[in-house]
């Protein structure tokens, strides 16, 4: 109850102080009345009432320790004490809050991207509860896919279950082709997930018929594709050629269970298959996948135990999968994984390939901050050095050590608290910028990387380290100071070199934490330039790439494939603006499906030191003209030419790496080799009719490998990639070549385009984001520096004023002064290179795997970064060195 009344009065501490303060002036009044009484005069008897009365200061005080702590109240005194002080200097306010803001806010501005990456859960309700169960089979790894009679056994128990399918398909919005992602779910979904719409309604049982297409839009889709359009509801969009009727957004932030979120639009997975969006060759076969929620107390292991054994009862039994040769046939079994934070994807890791870079950047934000930290902790000793004689003169009225420790430490309080809020904008603001962009912006939504619970209180955490480090620095001077020699060398300032030290040790400690930065940016920009300018073997410029899907339509079940790919590359290639066009398996870069093989020489040879293996891709003629890849001998592929049944041969060009590594210098043309696929028993016989210039299909990182080219005819796939070189605006061209194989074969899903120049960027993401952030880190660091060392020149100036003028009144020219001032600055910067070059060295091996074409020990990047610092050491340390040449030989010796 005492301190329930404490709090009250701390809440209504003006009015008590107002009341304070009238009780007084009553009693005072009073006490004069009474003096006049005795016939005095009223300025005698105010005059008396004071002295009857006494110390009125000290009688507030009295009567505030009654209702509040005396520690805190001194507490609430420093803290307005402090305050008032930062306001009479506000570019030491300024610059410290800076500091600090920017160094807080890029280590919030990377955590917000490392929580929305790597910690946070789907945005639904008990999202810890999602599972999904897998299917393991021995060594071919884990599938996700079950068929709907599988859903139907495991059905019914306490683990709630549903379906769902994902799968690629051609849309019209408005007359305007597109290529959306789809979700079909059955009727449990949204149930089990458990959201709503943010308009209109979400899919219900009712909907999940053949004979009711409806569809549910995400809210990423409606504000990219729809402008947010209110007036959506009862919008007709034709998915597949087939009318579909909006009927409801979902809310923002979810986009599906998968991560990362990228569903355009949901629709009922009965619609999905009557209409052949999503393929299902049997009752039987393995199309969907499926999403559940285990009850709240139940453990991983218990939900496995139970859908496992279900499970394996009902459909388990001959489930065999043939393994790669040399292994043993393994029964499939089921496991159940958490995907609280979204169901990966199958073939790309997407948090795996930015782990690494985010927790890189996230040390070096780190170091950062400590930077910073360092920064504001120069700057605060230097004011405590200049604030000798205050501290002196509290100590000598009274204060205690502790209270001037407390006051410093709220102080560096107040500051870190100031730029904990400057942190918290630069942060919300870098996020957003850094979402916005492709980079990460397909990974993290720009309206959900919000400044969430976790991130303020990282924020908030980061922010009270961040004052413990650079307030204990002065603090700890105060405790060590001798306060009675500061009073009696008042009016006089130190020329003692060592008076300095611990302010020239944390510079040169920022020094070294900026070479460490500077350094590390250098490598990874020349990491980045390099796989810029890498030979990639191809011309990516002006090639747009196109994928056609021929998937679950009447083109597939037919057989037409390659005939209609023959048709749709005459129409393509007569289009205004098109130079070149062709259709192949695999696109460099952009991928597509492609195979390996076992390659044997005639009479079972192969490589001494040189893979047994090797990819192939199937093209068509001019695939190669069209990405610019150079046919160096030979001619190109020939879809005339059939493979001879009799003789199981075909014709086929190979790249300059499979001739060197297969036919040790020899003539490839002519010759013969053959290849296998995995667990296949039956030959082929390849004869080589070309061979094309080497280009690297999967990343600009990986080196060339051996590669094959067969046509497209022996591969009769249902899904090709084309490729067109166009000479005019690639979004016309695009638009163009879009309508006409849409033309050729209604129904088709056509991907695209997708410029492959801007694929190729899109592959080094992360070295331009690593490259990006490290050079801002850099130019950051680099700008505490030059406040660290201005800020020491200038107080060691002041500090060397007088012998600096007895200098110059025996004889030393400005120029001489100059160069003293230089050289402790270049001394400083000296120790700090020292420092931090074993630190730099350390710092690229830890990034060596993220480094191409560039060593770990690069010795120029290192003179480069020493450069950089030299340069600002030197450039800061100008106005100190020209303050120090202004001082007065005269008034330094009548000031003795």
């Amino acid at each position: 109850m005492r301190w329930l009344n404490r709090i009250a009065y701390w809440l209504r501490f003006a009015r008590h102080q107002k009341e304070l303060q009238e009780e007084l002036a009553l009693h005072r009044d009073l006490v004069a009345a009474d003096a006049e009484r005795r016939r005095l005069n009223p300025t005698d008897a105010r005059n008396a009432a004071r002295r009857i009365m006494g110390n009125e200061t000290l009688m507030r005080e009295d009567a505030r320790a009654v209702w509040l702590p005396m520690r805190l109240d001194n507490v609430l005194q420093d803290a307005r004490y402090t305050w008032r002080g930062l306001r009479r200097s506000p570019g030491f306010a300024l610059v410290a809050v800076i500091s600090l803001a920017l160094g807080i806010g890029a280590n919030t501005a990377i955590f917000s991207l490392i929580d929305g990456l790597l910690l946070a859960r789907l945005p639904v309700p008990f999202a810890k509860e999602l599972i999904q169960p897998e299917r393991v089979v021995g060594v071919r790894g884990v599938d996700p896919r079950f068929s709907r009679a599988e859903l139907r056994a495991m059905q019914g128990g306490p683990i709630s279950l549903a379906m769902f399918a994902s799968a690629a398909a051609s849309v019209d919005i408005d007359g305007v082709a597109a290529t959306l992602s789809v979700d079909a779910v059955d009727e449990g979904y949204f149930g089990l997930i458990g959201i709503g719409a943010q308009l209109g309604r979400i899919l219900s049982p009712r909907d999940n018929v053949e004979a009711n297409p409806v569809v549910v839009i995400t809210d990423r889709f409606w504000r990219a594709r729809l402008n947010a359009d209110p007036g959506v509801l009862g919008r007709v969009i034709k998915i597949r050629s087939q009318p579909f009727t909006v009927i409801g957004v979902t809310p923002r932030g979810f986009a599906g269970v998968r991560f990362p979120a990228m569903a355009d639009v949901m629709i009922p997975l009965r619609t999905a298959l009557a209409h052949g969006i999503v393929r299902e060759p049997r009752a039987d076969a393995p199309v969907v996948e499926i999403v559940g929620r285990r009850p709240a107390a139940w453990t991983l292991a218990q939900t496995q135990t139970t859908l496992a054994l279900t499970w394996t009862r009902c459909c388990a039994t001959g489930e065999h999968i043939r393994p790669p040769r040399g292994q043993v046939m393994s029964p499939a079994t089921l496991s159940v994984v958490d995907v609280s934070r979204g169901i990966p994807q199958l073939k790309v890791d997407l948090r795996g390939r930015y782990t690494r870079i985010l927790m890189a950047l996230m040390a070096g934000v780190a170091i950062l901050l400590l930077a910073a930290c360092v920064n504001v902790g120069s700057l605060l000793l230097a004011r405590s050095s200049a604030r000798a004689h205050e501290l002196a003169v509290r100590v000598a009225l009274g204060a205690s050590r502790a209270r001037l420790v407390t006051q410093l430490l709220i102080e560096s309080l107040q500051l870190a608290l100031l730029g904990a809020v400057g942190g918290l904008l630069v942060a919300w603001w870098g996020s957003r910028l850094l979402a916005r962009g492709d980079d990460i912006g397909d990974l993290v939504d720009v309206g959900t990387a919000s400044l969430s619970p976790t991130i303020l209180a990282f924020t908030a955490i980061v922010s009270i380290a961040a004052a413990l480090v650079f307030g204990l620095i002065p603090a700890s001077r105060v405790v060590r100071a001798d306060l009675a020699a500061t009073m009696q060398a008042v009016g006089r300032r130190s020329s003692r070199r060592s008076s300095g030290v611990l302010d020239r040790g944390l510079v040169a400690l920022q020094i070294a934490l900026a070479l460490l930065l500077v350094s590390g940016a250098s490598l990874l920009t020349q990491t980045l330039r390099n796989l810029r300018e890498t030979e990639l073997g191809f011309t990516p410029e002006r090639r747009l790439v196109f994928g056609v899907d021929t998937r679950r339509t009447a083109y597939e079940r037919q057989g037409m494939t390659v005939q209609m790919a023959d048709e749709m590359l005459r129409a393509v290639r007569a289009l205004p603006g098109v130079r070149a066009a062709g259709f192949a398996s695999y696109v460099p870069i952009l991928g597509g499906r492609s195979a390996t093989d076992n390659v044997t020489l005639p009479g079972g040879t192969t490589p001494a030191d040189g893979p047994a293996s090797t990819g192939f891709v199937a093209v068509t003629p001019s695939y190669f003209t069209s990405l610019g890849i150079p046919v160096k001998r030979g001619t190109d592929v020939d879809p005339s030419v059939a493979m001879k049944a009799a003789s199981n041969e075909r014709d086929v060009a190979v790249n300059e790496a499979f001739a060197k590594t297969f036919f040790f210098g020899r003539d490839p043309l002519g010759q013969l080799f053959h290849d296998a696929d995995d667990g296949d028993t039956t030959f082929t016989v390849d004869r080589i009719v070309g061979v094309v210039g080497d280009a690297k299909f999967v990343n600009p990182r990986q080196p060339v490998t051996p590669m094959y080219f067969v046509p497209v005819a022996d591969h009769d796939w249902p899904y090709l990639e084309l490729v067109a070189r166009v000479s005019g605006g690639d979004a016309t061209a695009g638009q163009s070549i879009v309508r006409t194989l849409a033309s050729i074969a209604p129904g088709i899903t056509v991907n695209g385009p997708s410029p492959l120049g801007a694929a190729i960027d899109g592959s080094l993401a992360r070295e331009r984001i690593s490259a990006k952030l490290a050079t801002l880190f850099g130019a950051i660091a680099l700008a505490l520096v030059a406040v660290g060392v201005y800020g020491v020149m200038l107080y060691q100036v002041t500090q060397r004023t007088r012998e600096i003028g007895i200098r110059m009144a025996l004889g030393a020219s400005g120029h001489g002064v100059v160069t003293m001032v230089l050289t402790q600055s270049l001394s400083i910067v000296g120790v700090g290179v020292l420092a931090g070059a074993p630190l730099a060295v350390v710092a690229g091996r830890a990034v060596s795997s993220q480094l191409y074409g560039v060593s770990p020990y690069d010795v120029p990047a290192l003179l480069a970064a020493i450069s950089a610092l030299v340069a600002v050491a030197i450039a800061s340390t100008l106005l100190p060195a020209r303050r120090a040449v202004t001082v007065d030989p005269l008034i330094t010796l009548r000031s003795e």
